[in-house]
């Protein structure tokens, strides 16, 4: 295993990993599954604040991706992501979750995505399309 990077080494790897997860949120929202799948990928293969968290995050951005490209609007992401009050409800939660210093790395990464895209969505005005069409479907 080779050495950390550090002091710049660290902080453009941080920089390019955001840039390809703001890439990859707006992707797969835009139901651009190919181009979400290599950012993904890309995301991977940077450092997330260390080993653990960075496979709770991974994992969650995997959820997300496999949620909204199955459509099924019985699915989770695909239920919230339609009705602005459970939004509201989830954004506070998954910030609380992951902000809890008592919950292992792997749990923070994990919420930390989700609350992410949450917030992405959010400020973003982007809506979900529905599968197979072009329109946008009614959000928040």
């Amino acid at each position: 295993m080779g050495k950390r990077p550090k002091g710049r080494e660290d902080a453009q790897r941080t920089i390019n990993a955001r840039e390809e997860i703001l890439n990859f949120f707006s992707c797969v929202l835009e139901r651009r599954f190919s181009e979400a799948e290599r950012s993904i990928r890309a995301i991977g293969e940077k450092r997330i604040r260390g080993d653990e968290f960075g496979e709770g995050y991974l994992n969650a951005l995997n959820g997300i991706y496999l949620s909204l490209r199955s459509g099924d609007p019985r699915d989770f992401v695909n239920k919230i992501l339609r009705d602005a009050e459970s939004l509201g409800r989830y954004d506070r939660a998954f910030r609380a979750k992951a902000r809890e210093y008592s919950r292992a790395p792997y749990d923070q990464g994990y919420f930390s995505a989700w609350w992410d895209f949450i917030r992405y969505y959010i400020s973003s005005g982007k809506r979900v399309k529905a599968p197979g069409s072009e329109q946008d479907q009614a959000g928040i």
